[in-house]
Formats: structure tokens, sequence, C-alpha cells
């Protein structure tokens, strides 16, 4: 079972990765043009991203503890990793900020919501590219160290 442990990650991963991406720019859409369905829409795959990040990281935790690094593949799952807690770091507090509005941000913070979404894509999206940039140019989980 241990040999396999690191297939698990990317299966929660990509998931996780297209709930928050997709759904904050629809998110952010929804919230500075005002079109309600799309706020709401977007704001539910937010929640299933955010939700999602638990299984996701912790996913990452057990395949970074079944496979053997190069030195400058260790430093960069340190780093993914690094990104990963950041994500959350970011998405919590806005689901929490969601949760406090009643399933919106409070209208005098909404302003903030929308660039906390905008840091939190950004951040995936880094996160995710050096993920790829792990497995597709040092290949971590794919090759033998």
């Amino acid at each position: 079972r241990r040999g396999v442990l690191h297939l698990v990650h990317p299966v929660f991963v990509h998931a996780t990765v297209a709930f928050l991406i997709v759904g904050g720019v629809v998110e952010a859409y929804g919230l500075t043009r005002r079109h309600e369905s799309a706020a709401r829409f977007g704001g539910s795959l937010v929640v299933l991203g955010t939700i999602s990040l638990v299984p996701t990281i912790v996913a990452g935790f057990l395949a970074e503890n079944s496979l053997a690094f190069t030195p400058a593949g260790g430093e960069a799952v340190d780093d993914h990793e690094r990104l990963g807690l950041m994500v959350l770091g970011v998405f919590v507090p806005l689901l929490l900020m969601k949760a406090w509005g009643r399933g919106g941000p409070p209208a005098r913070f909404r302003g903030l919501y929308v660039a906390g979404l905008l840091v939190g894509i950004a951040l995936t999206v880094a996160t995710s590219y050096f993920g790829g940039f792990m497995v597709y140019r040092l290949g971590v989980g794919v090759a033998a160290p």
C-alpha cells in the first residue's frame, strides 16, 4: 500500500483546483457585477473547493511520506506544501466571512472578500504550477530518485 499513496493526492487535487479556480472566478464576477445567481453558483463551488482542501492536503502529506526525493525534488515538495497551506489559509477565512454574512460576504466587506478570492485563485494557480513542475520536470512520484 505504501507504494501507491502518492497516487491518491492527484485524484483529490484536480477537483479541488477546479472548484477553487472556476468557483472563485464566477463568484468574483457575480459579486462585482451584482449577478446574484453567478455569485451563488461560484460561491457554492468555492465552499466545495475549500472543504475538499482538507482531504487533498492530507493526501499530499501521505504522498510526501511515501516517496523518496532528490534534493531538488524535496525542496520543490516543501515549496508546494507551503503554498498549499497558504491556499487553505486564504480560503478558510473567506469561508468564515461568508458564514458570518449568512451565505455571502457582508456588504461592507464585499470588496475585501473579492480581493481575497483573487489572491486565493492566484495562490491556487501557483500551487498547481509547482505541483506540475515537481511531477513533470523533477519526476517526483514518477521517477526513482
